[in-house]
């Protein structure tokens, strides 16, 4: 028998109606999703199908893919107009210049290599069509505490936290989506922000870079989540550019010296973390833990209101 993945254990609560009325909005603001009826739309890594509901709610033709099966078998048991199967983002088996748009929400940062994720996506949208991605935001407070907190789990699992972090991350969706939750979710969101096998981080000086080695153009960004995810919209030529590899042109012939400055941010704070975590015991581990995630939560909400603009590059 085929072992579970970590996204077929902890796959991402299913939006509530709160929730999917937020992402419509932030969704729109980069285009017409009303413009997507008829429209033969892919989603990269559904997860539970939020996204997917919503691109069919606006009358999409809607197809979508997901490395874990307990979340496809999800889409497919609640939301059967949606054509949904297992798949690879990093390898996508549809035929080039297939999809009029292509959406990604949330997933390529998880994968092993983003770049690669986006130029599948680019690849299967048709020319004068828009992929739309969002990403973990490199110049952020939350690069950090993910690091940092990879070496306060010592072995647990999201399960294992605390009952009061449990509760407070189960308060505080309630509170930002107005809507109740469950104490199950409040785990799978906590496996969702730091428990993750893979998380990278990125810049929009790479994205847009990564946008106009193969063809496309960086339309508008956002910020979302407190700074924490940006949504790139991205606008597929007619005519694509091909990067070229002879000639080194292109992002990965150059160093990015910021890439460095936060690996080495990062390592820092990592040490930092792991001196503390070496020298705690008992109820102190219990009080670095508390402090941390106080001063996540803490950040979050004085971010609040400083963090909903909508950026047009």
């Amino acid at each position: 028998m085929k072992q579970k993945t970590f996204y077929d254990i902890y796959n991402y609560p299913d939006g509530f109606e709160k929730r999917k009325e937020f992402w419509k909005k932030q969704l729109n603001w980069h285009t017409d999703l009303s413009k997507l009826k008829d429209k033969k739309v892919l989603d990269v890594g559904c997860g539970t199908g939020t996204f997917s509901k919503i691109l069919h709610d606006y009358g999409a033709d809607v197809h979508a893919i997901d490395l874990s099966k307990e979340s496809i078998n999800r889409v497919n048991k609640n939301y059967p107009e949606i054509k949904a199967e297992v798949g690879d983002a990093l390898e996508l088996k549809f035929p080039d210049n297939c999809f009029d748009a292509v959406m990604s929400i949330g997933v390529l940062h998880h994968t092993n290599n983003s770049y690669k994720g986006l130029q599948e996506c680019i690849r299967v949208c048709k020319p004068k069509g828009r992929v739309i991605i969002i990403l973990y935001t490199k110049w952020h407070y939350y690069p950090l505490m993910y690091n940092g907190f990879k070496l306060l789990k010592n072995g647990r699992k999201p399960e294992d936290m605390p009952k009061w972090i449990i509760k407070a991350v189960k308060g505080f969706a309630e509170w930002y989506y107005k809507e109740k939750r469950t104490e199950d979710d409040a785990v799978r969101l906590i496996a969702d922000q730091f428990f993750t096998p893979i998380a990278r981080f990125h810049s929009e000086f790479e994205v847009r870079k990564w946008a106009e080695d193969n063809g496309c153009s960086l339309a508008s960004t956002s910020t979302t989540y407190f700074g924490q995810h940006k949504i790139y919209n991205i606008v597929k030529e007619e005519k694509e550019r091909k990067y070229d590899v002879a000639s080194g042109e292109g992002f990965y012939a150059k160093v990015d010296e910021g890439k460095l400055a936060i690996a080495g941010i990062a390592l820092i704070a990592s040490i930092f973390f792991g001196a503390m975590n070496v020298i705690a015991n008992g109820f102190l581990v219990m009080a670095v833990q508390a402090g941390g995630f106080i001063s996540y939560i803490t950040g979050l909400a004085l971010l609040f209101n400083s963090i909903k603009t909508n950026e047009t590059t």
